[in-house]
């Protein structure tokens, strides 16, 4: 199943990340079948407040579930 980006941030990925990553975001529309390639997809992570380290602990986080 293929989803928007904004659908699978919204719906799939928990609190914290997911408020940070609505506020983060710039490809909104984009369709993917995964959480973890529309998270990739989302916003440049090391151009995000956070940072791209904690981006790619997060990435990791939900890949291994």
């Amino acid at each position: 199943m293929t989803k928007a980006v904004i659908e699978w941030i919204e719906e799939d990925l928990p609190s914290p990340y997911k408020e940070e990553a609505l506020k983060n975001m710039v490809s909104p529309r984009l369709k993917y079948s995964s959480l973890d390639m529309a998270l990739i997809s989302a916003f440049e992570w090391m151009d995000s407040p956070q940072g791209f380290e904690y981006w790619k602990n997060v990435y990791d986080g939900i890949k291994n579930v």
